[in-house]
């Protein structure tokens, strides 16, 4: 997912709000005392209406965190049921 997906999936979610998105990759050196080097990525989405951010280390895992947090996804049918409903061979 790319940034511009993720702004219009917060806007739709959240209507007549202020919404923020803001994106940080860090760069470390640690290899002076034998550690690593490496980057963390964080991209968050801040809603003004729920005075919260919902962050991941890509832009869909922070959508979800925020869809989790409105509720707004759908229900999954559990594999129990899924077996049910599959006719017996």
């Amino acid at each position: 997912m790319k940034m511009i997906e993720a702004e219009q999936e917060a806007l739709r979610l959240c209507p007549d709000t202020t919404v923020f998105l803001s994106y940080d990759r860090k760069h470390y050196d640690y290899s002076c005392i034998g550690q690593e080097k490496g980057f963390d990525i964080e991209c968050s989405i801040w809603v003004a209406s729920l005075h919260e951010s919902f962050r991941g280390p890509n832009w869909k895992t922070a959508t979800m965190k925020l869809r989790n947090a409105l509720k707004a996804n759908p229900p999954q049918p559990c594999p129990d049921q899924e077996i049910q409903a599959l006719p017996a061979a």
